[in-house]
Order: structure tokens, then sequence, then C-alpha cells
């Protein structure tokens, strides 16, 4: 049959191997981890403690569940934990409750104001053009 994908060798009854990461562990052994200190995400720069769901739930309750922030697009209902100063001081007093719009917008101002300066997108004046000088 014209256009049959059977003589491709993709489908000539072998299976592609999986990928290490879709693979299930054999049955009755645990899922391999990571070790503590490896699991920084990519986006944060330090890992947070163990008791950090503890934490996070203890500073939404004391700030009330309300956005500490209340920047222009706030939606006032706090669902995250933000870090004031440093990121990897974990104390209560460095911690404030946020919702997610005004926490994203901070995270942005954070991240640009660590890169620096951006270069100047404006064009170099003009000056005529040689032949004309």
């Amino acid at each position: 049959m014209p256009g049959h994908s059977a003589g491709h060798p993709r489908f000539r009854g072998h299976a592609e191997p999986t990928p290490p990461w879709r693979r299930t562990p054999p049955h009755g052994k645990p899922a391999p981890t990571l070790p503590e200190e490896a699991r920084v995400t990519a986006w944060r720069t330090s890992p947070l403690p163990k008791n950090w769901p503890s934490v996070r739930k203890m500073v939404l309750t004391r700030d009330a569940h309300t956005c500490q922030i209340q920047g222009p697009r706030c939606t006032t209902g706090a669902t995250e934990v933000d870090h004031i100063g440093r990121a990897d001081d974990h104390r209560a007093e460095n911690l404030r409750a946020v919702c997610r719009t005004c926490h994203a917008s901070k995270t942005g101002k954070d991240a640009a104001k660590a890169r620096g300066p951006r270069p100047s997108r404006a064009r170099p004046r003009e000056q005529g053009h040689p032949g004309l000088l």
C-alpha cells in the first residue's frame, strides 16, 4: 500500500528505547531522588529549607492571606510567599504573603536589576552620506 509506514525502520517491530526520564522504577524499589543540595530549580538562587511548607503556611496565616505589596494589578488574595530581602534568609521577618501578580512583577524587577542596565537601542546620529561631506 503506497504511503504506508510499515517499511519505515521505526515501525519494523522494534520499539524505540524508552528515555531514562520516562522509565518507571522496578516494582518495590523507590524512584531515584536528587540529594537535598541539588534540589535547586532553574529559577531559585538558593534551595528552600526542609520545613518550607510549614514556614509558608505560617506566613500566609500571619498575613491573613492578603497581599502585602498591593501593586497596581493586585488581586489582594495572597497565595505565595516572597522574600523581602535576601533569597537565602528564610526567617519570618524576611517573608511576606503576596499575590501571584505582584510576586511575578517583583521577581521580574529584581531580575532586571541584577542584569544591570540594558544597552541603548537608540540609533547613532545621522552624519550624512560620506560623499556629500
